[in-house]
């Protein structure tokens, strides 16, 4: 981010005469603890506090077949959807290689994938990013 903050600073100083800005919509976030903790785009709390309808899915890492190999289970992808369009809003991850995780997601997000588009996405067997997949394809927790 401070990269992309310069390299704007330093356009709007000389070429853009201060007409340039950055988008935080989609700004990726880690925490590097064990396990680690990553996010993008709008949490439940704030698709909750926005007013309008949305979606949860919820799918814990044990049901992940790379969780099961790797024998760290613990943890769990949460996708936030819009209820009425089914657009992703936002993923949030907990567990093992969640800041991997978490590239994939930020790019479904800029893409503007709904849930179903995720769901029927193409991902390699026995890998973490599968849990983006799965989570996709689970039902709603929460009301519209």
């Amino acid at each position: 981010m401070a990269v992309a903050q310069a390299e704007l600073a330093v356009a709007n100083a000389f070429d853009g005469a201060g007409t340039g800005v950055l988008d935080y919509r989609y700004l990726p976030h880690v925490t590097f603890t064990s396990p680690a903790a990553a996010g993008v785009g709008l949490t439940e709390e704030q698709a909750r506090e926005s007013g309008r309808p949305y979606e949860v899915r919820v799918l814990p890492l044990a049901h992940i077949g790379r969780t099961m190999v790797s024998r760290r289970p613990h943890g769990m992808v949460k996708l936030v959807s819009d209820g009425e369009t089914d657009r992703l809003l936002g993923v949030h991850i907990v567990g093992d290689e969640a800041g991997e995780i978490i590239v994939a997601a930020t790019y479904a997000l800029e893409a503007g994938f709904t849930v179903a588009r995720l769901a029927r996405t193409w991902s390699p067997f026995l890998t973490m990013g599968e849990s983006l997949k799965i989570a996709a394809q689970q039902p709603a927790t929460e009301p519209a």
